[in-house]
């Protein structure tokens, strides 16, 4: 059986996971967050910075306003915001321990989930660094809850913020009509490397797995999506494999292909195209 200071140690950590997961307001988890790693590390304050396209302070408890101050702007410096962690924590140590004159030094920290780092806790204590192995296990585990629990959040976030914003959509739709930009989102370099690039590889078996749904829509979608999709899909693969083996075709000189989106996609002035005879080989 597990001697009691570690099993007060678990009870611990499994109540700061319970406090922790149930709370998706970033704003009020970073402060509970912040608040159980200060107690955990008898400090007397901290800062959570998390990392977006560079470093923010996010939170803060009992920090100088004076301090903040200096300190949030510190971090937006385009020399810092390609720091990693180490060297953040490196940077705050000095800092600290120069703004205090020596009283107080500090310790990060890092948050990181899904193999990224998001972001880092940053405690000032009047004491030097003096783990136990047991103590980096805890101290670690907690990291690791709560930077889980900082990305949960920041995902509901977002899906909240989405949510909205539809919603508000549909409300100024009213009863009307919503047309979406399929051309716009079929080229949108969060869903395609190199969007405008003719790469039909995007679309082999492997690949087409890894594109999220509705990124690529040609038939449309849900529940209304084209019921004749497969139909086309094979009347495609006929024509290619009916016309290719005959003919080569190239882009009639000079002739502009500029696309046009009305209701669907099509080439505005036509696609005018040379087709010549391909040589007849025959097998024997």
């Amino acid at each position: 059986m597990l001697p009691d200071f570690r099993v007060r140690q678990r009870d611990y950590l499994l109540e700061l996971s319970r406090s922790l997961t149930e709370e998706l307001d970033l704003e009020k988890l970073l402060a509970r967050a912040l608040r159980f790693a200060i107690e955990m590390l008898a400090g007397q304050a901290g800062i959570i910075a998390l990392k977006e396209d560079g470093w923010r302070v996010a939170a803060a408890q009992g920090i100088a306003a004076q301090f903040l101050s200096y300190l949030t702007p510190l971090l937006a410096e385009e020399n810092v915001r390609e720091l990693n962690v180490t060297e953040l924590n490196r940077m705050l140590k000095e800092l600290t321990y120069t703004a205090s004159m020596g009283l107080l030094n500090g310790t990060a920290l890092p948050l990181a989930a899904h193999g990224q780092v998001i972001g880092v806790i940053f405690i000032f204590r009047n004491y030097q660094d003096l783990f136990t192995p047991n103590d980096r296990v805890i101290l670690q585990s907690f990291a690791d809850q709560a930077a889980i629990a900082v990305y949960n959040a920041r995902l509901y976030g977002q899906v909240s913020y989405e949510k909205q914003r539809l919603d508000a959509l549909l409300d100024s739709a009213a009863d009307g009509i919503i047309i979406l930009n399929f051309y716009g989102i079929q080229r949108d370099a969060r869903f395609f490397d190199n969007p405008n690039e003719f790469r039909p590889e995007r679309f082999s078996p492997e690949n087409e797995k890894l594109i999220p749904k509705y990124a690529y829509t040609p038939f449309g979608g849900g529940p209304r999506v084209c019921i004749g999709n497969q139909f086309a899909m094979m009347e495609a693969r006929l024509i290619v494999a009916t016309i290719a083996p005959r003919f080569h075709l190239s882009l009639a000189p000079g002739h502009v292909v500029k696309p046009e989106q009305v209701f669907t996609l099509h080439a505005k002035y036509g696609m005018r195209m040379v087709a010549t005879q391909r040589e007849r080989v025959l097998a024997y």
